[in-house]
């Protein structure tokens, strides 16, 4: 299976490298295909939809979206706003 991922983070940050880690620990005939959706946050939401649309067009079979609930930085965590966000984000594509 080919698996996009979108992270919060930096293209070869520290969650692409944990992630990828963990992924290929735990199923090692897992195709992983990570996408820069910018460096934080509010970046990573933005730039969702188009960034699945390209894990998509490439052959994943699945696009995985992960994010920290609550960022060094600080601020209200709320998930559901969170998804409702991504969610808005990826209807636009």
């Amino acid at each position: 299976m080919k698996l996009g991922v979108i992270l919060e983070c930096p293209k070869g940050g520290v969650d692409e490298k944990v992630y990828s880690y963990v992924f290929e620990q735990l199923c090692p005939e897992l195709e992983v295909v990570v996408e820069e959706a910018g460096a934080n946050k509010q970046q990573m939401i933005e730039s969702c939809g188009p960034v699945a649309e390209i894990l998509l067009d490439q052959g994943c079979e699945a696009v995985l979206i992960i994010w920290d609930l609550m960022p060094r930085w600080g601020g209200e965590p709320c998930r559901k706003e969170d998804v409702e966000a991504i969610l808005e984000k990826m209807g636009e594509c």
